[in-house]
């Protein structure tokens, strides 16, 4: 209810991020925005209170972002170092979703460490996690696609830097689905 509400307003006030924190019963939402952006912010949250950053803060976020194991493949950011001689995956968590640290990334790294090789399409690809851990595992030809023109540039970014080939398109999933069910 107030807290998707709270979201939505949110998106639109700090377009750059913002951190979502439990606190009880009350959900606290953290906005990260240039200081000329405080007033509008209070125009629709009149409580919103206003803290300087502390030095550093660009960074902190990282410590958050660990590697993870999944189907045989390591999976996690470019500031860790890789294993040698198992699968890696090398994800740069930035703009869109997928470090391969969600439960449901890990189970689907799984299932695919299991199933038959073939090709593979990853609808809402987000970072791309999913259709590059499937390379790694001897997937191909791979597609990725979301409806966040974001998702696609991160996915081919991370593609790219793991030196996997996958076409990435812009494409709304419900389409995608509606043609796959035709």
């Amino acid at each position: 209810g107030r807290a998707e509400e709270a979201r939505a307003a949110v998106l639109e006030l700090a377009p750059g991020g913002f951190e979502e924190a439990e606190q009880g019963d009350v959900i606290a939402l953290t906005l990260y925005v240039e200081a000329h952006r405080v007033d509008a912010i209070r125009s629709v949250f009149a409580d919103a209170q206003a803290e300087p950053l502390a030095p550093g803060w660009e960074d902190a976020w990282r410590a958050f972002h660990r590697p993870v194991r999944a189907g045989g493949v390591w999976i996690g950011p470019p500031w860790e170092q890789q294993p040698i001689g198992e699968p890696a995956v090398v994800i740069d968590p930035g703009r869109a979703f997928g470090t391969g640290a969600h439960p449901t990334t890990r189970l689907c790294v799984e299932l695919l460490a299991t199933a038959p090789r073939g090709s593979l399409l990853d609808v809402g690809c987000g970072s791309g996690v999913l259709a590059i851990a499937a390379a790694r595992l001897g997937y191909g030809p791979l597609v990725a696609v979301d409806d966040d023109p974001v998702a696609v540039e991160v996915t081919r970014a991370n593609a790219l830097a793991n030196g996997v080939t996958l076409e990435a398109s812009v494409v709304d999933a419900g389409v995608v689905l509606a043609l796959l069910l035709q």
